[in-house]
Parts: C-alpha cells; structure tokens; sequence
C-alpha cells in the first residue's frame, strides 16, 4: 500500500534504527573525547570524565536495545525463553 500509513513494524524498525544510530554515535564520540582528553591532577575523576562515561553508557544503552528490537522484529532470536516440554512418561 503505497502512500498508506507505516505499519507497527515498520514504526519499530524506523525507531530501532534511529537507536542503534544515536548509539554508536554517542559511543564514538565519548570513546574519542575520552581518548584525546587532557590528563589533569584529577583526571579519572574530574566533571569531564564522569560526562564522558555517563554519554557511553547512554550509548551502549541506546546500542543495545535498538539492535534488540531489531532481532525482535526479524525474528532472528526470540527474547522468552522456549516453552518446556516434559516428555511423557512410559510404563
């Protein structure tokens, strides 16, 4: 249906790929700013650091979900556990 409205799952894949974009986006540039940061007294601890390492987390955060919603969606993996089934008992 051309011109329709997205369907539900194209919503998620648009959404899912918007996360894994700003993710690694955002792992890049802490990675690299955390690299080429200047070394002070204080310098793992200092308000730049701490920054640094809230902004990979977010995108490590933001990665890892938007590549789980992905596999979701491609059916690649499931996110439940598989049903048990209990084979039966022979006399």
């Amino acid at each position: 249906m051309m011109g329709g409205r997205p369907t539900l799952e194209a919503k998620l894949a648009d959404l899912a790929n918007k996360f894994r974009f700003v993710g690694m986006a955002l792992v890049l540039i802490a990675a690299l700013a955390f690299i080429f940061d200047p070394r002070g007294d204080d310098w793992p601890f200092d308000l730049l650091s701490f920054v640094l390492a809230i902004m990979l987390a977010i995108g490590c955060t933001l990665l890892v979900c938007g590549q789980l919603m992905v596999r979701k969606l491609v059916g690649f993996g499931s996110m439940e556990p598989p049903p048990v089934t209990i084979p039966k008992f022979k006399d």
